[in-house]
């Protein structure tokens, strides 16, 4: 009855450990950084950097460095969440001031072609978790003079000639000659950009969001336009006023009667011409009346 005890409470801090299991998800972990130029010591002195996306520690046993299909390094430990993991080739001195994170090996015996490799990241399924194909060539890195490590910009996306860069940056850490490494071996990329959330802090330091300016307040009409205004406060209707005549009308206006009586002078003087005339005949006619008149009477006494 103990030991049933004993193997459940196992099991049950076994289910609420941290630690994931050797299966993993596609780019849990990813390869970070690539010396395959080696270092100015010399340029057998490659390494590899690896990078946990996750916040969990990975357990590397079982997976695998590939070269195409062919495996170069077997993998074994831990690596921490969201932390970085170091490979070595040849011997513990490639970076003399930092230890690597499992015991260093001979890459297969060739290590790195300078002119490109495809490198895949298994697990101990055999998953694919990641991979690098360089076989038309690197996709960044230097050779002489400054042996610039090759550097994965955003290690949450897939890896692309577009997603890698040239180390800028001189880090502290020497080769086996004293010589300053020129790359991140164990820290962040120097051009590092990570868009899913975790403890890492971003490469560029986001500038505080500047609140746009609040709009001025409108001043409040004393009555809105839509507002009705009361029966008793409605304005008085003033009474619509004719529009002025023209001034050639009204000119016209006083034209027309001077021009009827100039257009009636000549009728009124013809008119009293002929009443001249009719007087004239009337007086003609009289005497010649009053003689006829005369010889009648005469006859009629005789």
């Amino acid at each position: 009855m103990r030991v049933f005890s004993v193997l459940f409470l196992v099991f049950i801090i076994l289910l609420s450990s941290p630690l994931k299991a050797n299966a993993a998800n596609y780019l849990d972990v990813v390869i970070n950084e690539i010396a395959w130029m080696g270092t100015k010591a010399n340029s057998s002195d490659e390494w590899i950097e690896l990078y946990n996306n996750t916040d969990n520690k990975t357990n590397l046993d079982g997976w695998g460095l590939y070269e195409n299909d062919t495996l170069i390094e077997p993998l074994t430990g831990l690596i921490s969440a969201n932390g970085y993991y170091l490979l070595e080739r040849t011997d513990e001195s490639t970076i003399e001031s930092i230890t690597a994170s499992q015991p260093p090996s001979s890459w297969g015996g060739y290590g790195l072609n300078n002119s490109g490799e495809h490198l895949i990241l298994k697990d101990s399924l055999y998953n694919t978790i990641d991979e690098v194909n360089c076989n038309d060539g690197w996709f960044a890195g230097e050779g002489k003079p400054s042996y610039s490590s090759m550097e994965r910009v955003n290690p949450s996306i897939e890896s692309s000639s577009n997603n890698w860069i040239s180390s800028s940056e001189t880090s502290n850490a020497l080769d086996n000659k004293g010589s300053n490494i020129q790359g991140t071996p164990l820290s962040k990329n120097s051009g590092f950009f990570i868009s899913h959330s975790n403890n890492q802090e971003e490469q560029s330091e986001e500038k505080p969001k500047q609140e746009p300016p609040k709009p001025k307040e409108k001043t409040k009409a004393l009555i809105s336009p839509k507002e009705d205004i009361p029966s008793d406060k409605k304005p008085e209707e003033k009474p619509k006023q004719e529009p002025p005549k023209p001034k050639e009308k009204i000119k016209e206006d006083r034209e027309k009667p001077e021009k009827k009586q100039i257009e009636e002078l000549p009728k009124k003087a013809q008119a009293e011409k002929v009443d001249d005339k009719k007087t004239k005949k009337e007086e003609e006619k009289t005497p010649k009346e009053d003689k006829k008149k005369t010889e009648d009477d005469k006859k009629g006494d005789s």
